[in-house]
């Protein structure tokens, strides 16, 4: 029997049961090593709250998009004290070209 809440979760969305912080991480790495795209601006940089904001659309998850963008951008002081925290605990996703 398949049970759903729509107490806990929107419909039509993934429960994320992690911390924003390491959905935006790995989000953010996926798209670093090729395997998304992320919404970019007209010069070509990444646009950070579009992405959030798809982020937030894909999945239910408890944060702000504010947040959410901070930790998406993976060079940010925020997203660097996360990928500390992932790289000190062996996490890694080769590039997609490795893999291929």
């Amino acid at each position: 029997e398949v049970k759903t809440s729509t107490l806990n979760n929107q419909v039509g969305k993934i429960k994320w049961t992690g911390k924003p912080s390491q959905l935006g991480f790995i989000l953010g790495k996926l798209q670093e090593l090729e395997y998304i795209e992320a919404p970019q601006k007209s010069n070509g940089d990444i646009n950070y709250n579009e992405f959030a904001r798809l982020v937030k659309d894909t999945f239910d998850i408890k944060t702000t998009e504010g947040t959410l963008s901070k930790y998406l951008n993976i060079n940010s002081e925020k997203g660097q004290e996360t990928a500390r925290n992932f790289d000190e605990n062996g996490f890694d996703i080769p590039h997609k070209k490795i893999v291929s």
